[in-house]
Order: structure tokens, then C-alpha cells, then sequence
């Protein structure tokens, strides 16, 4: 019986180590946009023209999503989410929001133009819900027709790469207490990549490690028992 709790621990563990999830970060300049009560330091500023950075990180396990679909050139998952984290810098000034969970996203790669050298790629994160009672929206998409972006289908690639030549779509809005809104096209995008934009994943050694740690432990209690 504790040999078996012990084994269930270490599936525990490997399974938390192993989190779906992913990063995607755009970092241009604001199109349009403006901070009515200063949620970026200073309030009724006009934000057009300023540089910026939208950094978004979610959840990508689809058991935590009420809708999943996928193909040979797509992925997707959508509906009711999980919790996420919204940090946008803009003109310096970095925020960080917090929401508990998605009331409303998508997350969706389409991988057509590189398997079938047509179509389109795509990247495309959508994330709605509430950031310490203020309604908060994170919008972020790539695609091109032209060229292929998209190195795989998996939420947890890396990819670190200039937007020129990809059609770019940022968006960031929060209202309530908190009134500010931007959009604008990226110059860069990184997904997973950077400090802190990481899921760990366990090395082997780790996890032998861990498992003996585990498997010596019950063998203690064993002996103390006897």
C-alpha cells in the first residue's frame, strides 16, 4: 500500500514538472491607445507612438479548457480557461495583471504553409476575464501567407523571431476601476523563450533522483516498523 502512494507521489510530481503551458510575448510600437487613469504612471496620456510589450502566459492543458479541436495542421483549444497572467510594459513602465480565471480565450496554431507549402501560418492567443475585479482583454495574433513561422504544432515550442514579412495584431484593454486601452503591430515576437518564460521540464537524473528519494523513505519506515 505505501509503495503504491510512494509511485503515485513521483507520477504527482513528474505530471506538475511536466505543466502545459505557454508565453507569448509582441513587443512594437502602439498604434493607437490611451491611459485614462494611469494605469501606466500617468493618466489622460495618449499612448500612440509609444514602445510597448505584451507578455501573456496561460495554460495549455485542453482538460483545463471546455472545447479542444485539432487536425494535421491545427491546434486548438478554446472556451472557459484557466487562470493567466496578462504583463504589458509600455513606454518603460512594466504592469503585471493577474486574472483568476478565463472567462472567455483561444489559443489556435495553424500549420498549413509549411506541411503543404500554402495557405497560411497562424498564431493566435485570446484571453477575457477579470484582473482584481476590472475586465480585462489579452489579444495577440501572427499569420502570413507568405512564408512559414510556425515550427510545430505544440504550445510549448520556442520561437524568437523579427514580425517583417508577418501580419501583426496586439491588443490590450482593461476597464473599470482601471481604464486604459492599446493596439498596435509587433516588431518582434518570442514565444517560451526568456527568463522566467519557461515550464520546466524534469531531466532524467531528476527524476531517478526523486524516485529514490521516495523509494528510500518507505524503505525507512519499513525497517522502523519490523
Amino acid at each position: 500500500m505505501k509503495r503504491s502512494r510512494a509511485l503515485a507521489l513521483l507520477a504527482g510530481a513528474v505530471f506538475s514538472l511536466n505543466a502545459m503551458a505557454w508565453t507569448v510575448s509582441f513587443s512594437g510600437t502602439i498604434d493607437q491607445g490611451f491611459d485614462n487613469s494611469g494605469v501606466f504612471g500617468v493618466a489622460g496620456r495618449d499612448l500612440r507612438g509609444l514602445s510597448f510589450t505584451q507578455t501573456i502566459e496561460i495554460a495549455t492543458d485542453p482538460a483545463l479548457w471546455s472545447v479542444t479541436n485539432g487536425g494535421p495542421v491545427f491546434t486548438d483549444i478554446s472556451g472557459h480557461g484557466p487562470a493567466f497572467v496578462d504583463t504589458v510594459t509600455v513606454d518603460g513602465q512594466t504592469v503585471r495583471f493577474e486574472v483568476e480565471a478565463t472567462g472567455y480565450g483561444r489559443q489556435f496554431l495553424f500549420d498549413e504553409f509549411s506541411t503543404q507549402h500554402t495557405g497560411a501560418d497562424y498564431l493566435y492567443t485570446d484571453q477575457r476575464g477579470l484582473a482584481q475585479g476590472d475586465t480585462l482583454r489579452a489579444f495577440q495574433y501572427a499569420y502570413s501567407y507568405l512564408q512559414a513561422f510556425m515550427p510545430s504544432l505544440d504550445f510549448d515550442q520556442r520561437l524568437d523571431l523579427p514580425a517583417s514579412g508577418l501580419t501583426t495584431w496586439s491588443e490590450f484593454v482593461i476597464t473599470g476601476q482601471r481604464h486604459a486601452n492599446f493596439y498596435g503591430n509587433a516588431s518582434s515576437i518570442r514565444v517560451n523563450g526568456g527568463p522566467g518564460q519557461e515550464v520546466p521540464e524534469p531531466t532524467p537524473l531528476a527524476l531517478a533522483g526523486f524516485g529514490l528519494l521516495l523509494l528510500g523513505g518507505h524503505a525507512r519506515r519499513r525497517g522502523r516498523g519490523a
